[in-house]
């Protein structure tokens, strides 16, 4: 018996959702130094940290996590919430 195969539409938006995954996936694999071990940090506590807690861990300044942080952001790695 043959079953007709059914054209599958193709969803734009599901396109461009996953060009940017694999785009992200991509930069990060070139991450290195301090911005490597602050993604690697961020991502083994599920995406949610304070800056002074992965300074501490990662023997490193405040003011530098904060700039790793936004850059990753900027590249499309992170998106920024603040949680009081």
């Amino acid at each position: 018996m043959h079953v007709p195969s059914l054209p599958i539409p193709v969803n734009r938006e599901c396109n461009r959702v996953m060009k940017n995954v694999g785009d992200a996936l991509d930069v990060a694999q070139k991450l290195t130094g301090v911005e490597r071990r602050v993604f690697d940090f961020i991502k083994l506590h599920d995406y949610k940290v304070r800056i002074s807690e992965c300074a501490k861990e990662l023997d490193v300044s405040d003011e530098d996590v904060k700039k790793v942080i936004k850059s990753l952001e900027e590249i499309g790695l992170l998106k920024v919430r603040t949680i009081l």
